[in-house]
């Protein structure tokens, strides 16, 4: 069983029971960096979490409610219910969207803009704990946490990501490494990315 892992005495011989252990405890950084950063504002951290998507994804397809509630693994009610809330509060605005008459894309307002560049610092305690982490065993740790994505993406646990794994752009050398087929370049461990602009779904 999963909650095994919580065991202090099984985790003493347990690398995997380590890794899952301090993954819950970054997971309880998050949610209080989370609280604390929406309670600032008057919002809650799902709708903290959206003018943080949409300041930085332009892209039309992915400032949708539908997009919105795969990407953070939430119903469309709950998301809706977040967007009318940020929308009653001129945070957002509606744009016409691409599909059709009925349908629209999510766009900051001037004031959401404001209050979404106030969060910049956001995770900044994170990256600070960092600091003073070798720069190899950073690498290592990067290399580890884009498989742990893939994986769980591939099993359906995390609904929608742009990683380099998942993308129609990304090879596998025989001789060992990545190749980039967009950018016509291999690719070192340092290049690979999590969240990528010109992510293409690779067919299965």
């Amino acid at each position: 069983m999963a909650s095994q892992y919580f065991d202090p005495e099984i985790q003493v011989g347990s690398v995997d029971g380590k890794i899952v252990a301090g993954l819950e405890r970054i997971a309880q950084v998050f949610r209080v960096l989370l609280w604390r950063e929406a309670g600032e504002f008057g919002l809650s951290p799902i709708q903290l979490q959206i003018l943080l998507f949409l300041r930085h994804h332009p892209a039309p397809a992915l400032r949708t409610v539908s997009h919105l509630a795969r990407e953070f693994n939430m119903t469309k009610a709950t998301v809706s219910d977040a967007v009318k809330i940020l929308l009653k509060k001129e945070l957002l605005v509606k744009a016409p969207g691409a599909s059709d008459a009925r349908s629209f894309r999510l766009d900051l307002s001037a004031e959401g803009k404001r209050v979404a560049r106030k969060l910049k610092g956001f995770g900044s305690e994170l990256a600070a704990a960092l600091e003073g982490v070798d720069e190899s065993e950073k690498q290592i740790f990067t290399a580890v946490l884009l498989r742990l994505v893939f994986r769980l993406h591939e099993t359906g646990i995390i609904q929608t990501q742009r990683m380099c794994y998942s993308c129609a752009h990304f090879q596998s050398l025989k001789a060992g490494g990545a190749y980039c087929r967009l950018l016509e370049q291999k690719l070192r461990r340092q290049d690979l990315r999590l969240d990528c602009p010109e992510h293409a779904v690779a067919s299965v």
